[in-house]
Formats: C-alpha cells, sequence, structure tokens
C-alpha cells in the first residue's frame, strides 16, 4: 500500500493524474477504510475536476474520519471548484481554524477577508499567524498583508527587516566586545 501511495505521487508530480489515481484505486482496493487514501483519491479527483467523484470520496472520507480537521480542507477545496463564493470559503476555513490553527490556511483566510474588505479580522489574523509561527515564507506574506492596512509594531517590523536579510542572503554582522 505505501508503496502505491509512493507511486501515485511520483506520478503527481510527474504531472501524470490519471495514472496517479490508478495507483490509489488499486491501494484504496487492499486498504478501504485508509482515510490518507481516501483524502488522496478526493484532492486527485478535484485536480482532473470530477467533482462527483470528489464528492463521494469526500462523504466517505468524513464518514470514516469525522473529527479529522482534514476533511475542512477537502471540502474548501471542492467548495472551490464548484465555484462557491467568498463567504463560503470564509466559513470553511473559519471552521478548520476552530479544530487546526494551520498556518497555510490561516494565511488563506486572512486572504479571504482582505479580498472581501473585512480589514480587521484580516489584521488580527495576520497578527495571529505572526504570533504563533513567528518565522518562515507564511509569515513574511502575513506581515506584508498587513502591511496593506496598518504599520507593523516594532517586533514585526524587525522580523520583517530579518527575513528579507535571509531571503537575500544577508548576514547581519554585529561587533563582539572582548
Amino acid at each position: 500500500i505505501n508503496d502505491l501511495i509512493a507511486g501515485s505521487e511520483c506520478y503527481e508530480a510527474a504531472g501524470k493524474i490519471e495514472e496517479a489515481r490508478e495507483l490509489l484505486f488499486l491501494a484504496h482496493e487492499r486498504s478501504p477504510i485508509g482515510r490518507m487514501i481516501i483524502y488522496k483519491l478526493c484532492m486527485i479527483s478535484i485536480k482532473l475536476k470530477d467533482i462527483e467523484m470528489a464528492q463521494e470520496y469526500y462523504n466517505e472520507f468524513v464518514q470514516i474520519a469525522p473529527h479529522d480537521s482534514l476533511k475542512c480542507i477537502l471540502k474548501y477545496n471542492i467548495s472551490i471548484a464548484k465555484g462557491a463564493d467568498n463567504a463560503t470559503l470564509i466559513k470553511i476555513l473559519e471552521q478548520l481554524k476552530e479544530s487546526d490553527f494551520i498556518e497555510e490556511w490561516a494565511y488563506e483566510l486572512a486572504y479571504l477577508y482582505h479580498k472581501t474588505n473585512q480589514g480587521d479580522k484580516c489584521i488580527a489574523l495576520c497578527d495571529e499567524i505572526i504570533l504563533w509561527f513567528g518565522d518562515g515564507p507564511v509569515v513574511e506574506r502575513a506581515l506584508e498583508l498587513k502591511m496593506l492596512y496598518q504599520p507593523l509594531d516594532k517586533s514585526q517590523e524587525d522580523k520583517y527587516r530579518s527575513l528579507q536579510q535571509k531571503k537575500d542572503g544577508i548576514t547581519e554582522i554585529t561587533p563582539q566586545i572582548v
């Protein structure tokens, strides 16, 4: 099963989505209650624009793992594929945030707040992302998103400058006192 999943991931990375799905079908036959296999089948079905099949896998996933936060990610991706409005997408990501605060999805929610002119919510969520995750590309994007609304505080400004220097390959040299 693990080899089938690994092969599927290789095919997917190579852009051979149909072949990836075929290997996942085989893995699913051998392990019909494997939630990650069902998750991957759902995501591949979305990529193949087979929304009806994706919905079936989503329902199966929720039945097997009703409390798994990945169900929100599946629901979000299916909703996007169906052309859902931003208000619907926001509700889904708010549910995800309540159960599992995942960096990239928190940023996606902050960005949706920005797109729907909910500046206060966007700023508050960017502050949360910066506080909880502290470093990395998503934090950098959250800092930049926040700057669209208001100046950063001193510590956030220092963090942003540091992230920019890392990205540019600049190392700060400070004198040592002997």
